[in-house]
C-alpha cells in the first residue's frame, strides 16, 4: 500500500487485518510498493526504476535499473522468490523480462512483440502476460523455470482494448486465480449519469410523550 507521509509517497506493509498496525518501509520515500515476495522482499517504484527492500532492519535499497531514460513498472514475484518479471522499456517500447534475484545472472527479455503485465501463475510453472495488438490485445503463456529452462511464448486468448480496466500503468490490469487456468479482471461499464432534477424531503412527525 502506499502512504502520504508530509507530501512524500512512502512504501508500507499492513496485515490484513484492519486492527494491525501499519509499517514504513525504510528508505522508501518517493517508491510505490509494487510486489513482495513469500520471502520478504518488496519491489517498488520511483523515478521510472525499480528497487526492491528487505521488510526488516533498515538496509539499503538494491537498484535494478539504474538509466533514468527507462522506465521500469509492473513487478511481479515467482512464487519461490527467486525471479523478479517487470515491463521494461530499454528497447524503445515495452517488453517483458525477468530478471534473478538475487543473482547472478542479467535480465532476460521475455516477450517478443512487446509485452506488458507480467503475471506468474500460482504454482511459479507458467509466466501470463499482454501483448498489444491492433484489434485487441492477446494474452500470453510461458513456462518457465529458469534461464536455461523456458519456452516460447503462444497465445491463450484475445483481450479487446477496453476489455480491462487499467487505471494504472504501475500494477498488472488482471490476476490469475490460484489454480491457474482461470484470469480476473476490472470491466470498465460505461455509465450514463442522470442529473439530479427533484429532491423530495420526508419529514417523521413524532408526539412527545410528558
Amino acid at each position: 500500500m502506499q502512504l502520504v507521509d508530509e507530501a512524500r509517497i512512502v512504501a508500507a506493509l499492513v496485515r490484513p487485518d484492519v486492527t494491525s498496525p501499519v509499517t514504513i518501509v525504510d528508505g522508501s520515500a518517493g517508491y510505490w510498493a509494487g510486489a513482495l515476495s513469500n520471502n520478504g522482499q518488496l519491489a517498488a517504484m520511483g523515478d521510472g526504476a525499480l528497487a526492491v527492500f528487505t521488510i526488516g532492519p533498515a538496509a539499503a535499497p538494491v537498484k535494478i535499473q539504474a538509466s533514468t531514460t527507462v522506465l521500469e513498472t509492473q513487478p511481479a514475484w515467482s512464487p519461490d522468490g527467486r525471479w523478479l518479471a517487470y515491463t521494461s522499456t530499454t528497447t524503445g517500447r515495452a517488453e517483458v523480462y525477468a530478471r534473478p534475484f538475487p543473482g547472478p545472472g542479467d535480465a532476460i527479455m521475455l516477450s517478443s512483440n512487446g509485452g506488458s503485465g507480467p503475471v506468474w501463475s500460482p504454482n511459479g510453472g507458467e509466466l501470463f502476460y499482454l501483448e498489444p495488438g491492433e484489434s485487441a490485445d492477446r494474452m500470453m503463456a510461458m513456462r518457465f523455470a529458469s534461464a536455461s529452462d523456458r519456452e516460447k511464448a503462444h497465445p491463450l486468448f484475445a483481450v479487446p482494448h477496453d476489455g480491462l480496466y487499467r487505471g494504472t500503468p504501475l500494477l498488472a490490469p488482471y490476476a490469475v486465480a490460484p489454480d491457474g487456468q482461470s484470469f480476473y479482471g476490472v470491466r470498465p461499464v460505461a455509465r450514463t449519469v442522470t442529473p439530479f432534477r427533484r429532491i423530495s424531503l420526508v419529514f417523521k412527525i413524532g408526539r412527545a410523550h410528558v
